[in-house]
């Protein structure tokens, strides 16, 4: 191509951008919802994680480990990461019933699972049409 033909067809700079006050740059980059997301997880940081971090011998029975405070604290710091990065908040928060706190997304076919485990470690398994297609380890 020859440098004439590149000169008329591309722009001699990039347009300065105006503000016009109808959308954030955040909005723009995560797309408009973003009060929204973070209002689904401060709801489940709040109702759930405090809520069990005041009492954790609550989520006890014959079955089920209850997590640590310590391990609440770590999925509550995890829960505040993924929302300040616009993830959607999960579908719902439960104890694993071995002592760690375990997030779920349902995304059409596939079951995301962030796993705050009792050592601390945090897993990630992304199940598709109930097949595990993905286990990666976080930290």
């Amino acid at each position: 191509m020859s440098d004439q033909v590149l000169e008329t067809t591309m722009s001699p700079g990039a347009i300065p951008a105006v503000p016009t006050g109808a959308a954030g740059d955040q909005e723009l980059v995560m797309g408009a919802d973003v009060a929204g997301r973070k209002a689904g997880w401060e709801r489940m940081i709040n109702d759930y994680l405090i809520n069990w971090g005041r009492d954790p011998a609550a989520l006890e029975s014959d079955e089920v480990i209850a997590p640590t405070p310590d391990i609440i604290s770590l999925a509550g710091d995890v829960a505040m990461a993924l929302r300040d990065k616009g993830i959607d908040p999960p579908l719902r928060v439960v104890p694993d019933g071995d002592g760690g706190v375990c997030f779920e997304h349902r995304h059409g076919e596939f079951l995301e699972t962030l796993t705050v485990a009792s050592d601390g470690t945090v897993e990630l398994l992304v199940f598709r049409n109930c097949r595990l297609e993905t286990r990666r380890s976080l930290a």
